[in-house]
C-alpha cells in the first residue's frame, strides 16, 4: 500500500521498442547455441513463438474482415459486384474469407501458413502469398480484384468449374 492519493497505473500503449541491432545479433546467436543444446528450450520458444503468431492472427484477421466488408461495399457500388465476407475456423485455423453472393466462383481464403507468412487461395488457385505484416486494406483489395479477374477468366476461358450448383 503506497501512500498519497490514488493514481492510474501507468499502461504502456505504444509501440514496443525493439532490441538495438548489435544486441539482437548476439542475443540471437547464443540462443540458436542454446537451441541447438537443449531441444525443450528450443521447443517451449517455437511454441511461444506460435502462440504469438496466433494472438497476431487474431486481431489480424477482425481487420481483414473489416476491410474486406469495405472492399465488398465499394465493387458493389461500382460494379453491382455483390459479394458476402465470414471466416471459417478459430484460433490460429482462422481463415476469413470472400465469396460471390451467386456462388459463380470458388470462395476466396485466407489462411495463415507455420511461417507466418498468409497465402490467399481460391480453389486450387493460388493467388498470393505475404508476411503478415504487409497484409493491408490496399493489398487486399488488389486481391479481391485480381480473385474476382481470374475467377472470371476460368469461367469464361473453359478453365475452372465452381465450387457451389
Amino acid at each position: 500500500m503506497g501512500h498519497g492519493p490514488a493514481r492510474e497505473l501507468e499502461t504502456n500503449s505504444g509501440p514496443t521498442r525493439e532490441l538495438a541491432a548489435g544486441l539482437a545479433n548476439k542475443l540471437t546467436e547464443a540462443l540458436s547455441r542454446m537451441d541447438l543444446h537443449d531441444d525443450s528450450f528450443r521447443d517451449a520458444r517455437e511454441e511461444e513463438r506460435q502462440s504469438q503468431l496466433a494472438k497476431r492472427w487474431g486481431r489480424q484477421s477482425k481487420e481483414i474482415l473489416e476491410q474486406f466488408r469495405e472492399i465488398t461495399r465499394i465493387l458493389h457500388q461500382s460494379h453491382q459486384l455483390s459479394l458476402d465476407v465470414g471466416a471459417d475456423g478459430g484460433g490460429r485455423t482462422t481463415q476469413p474469407w470472400v465469396e460471390e453472393t451467386a456462388h459463380k466462383f470458388e470462395r476466396l481464403f485466407l489462411k495463415l501458413e507455420e511461417d507466418g507468412s498468409v497465402l490467399a487461395t481460391s480453389g486450387p488457385m493460388t493467388l498470393a502469398r505475404s508476411p503478415l505484416e504487409e497484409v493491408n486494406f490496399d493489398w487486399l483489395e488488389k486481391l479481391v480484384v485480381v480473385w474476382v479477374v481470374k475467377s472470371i477468366d476460368a469461367q469464361t476461358r473453359g478453365g475452372l468449374a465452381p465450387r457451389y450448383p
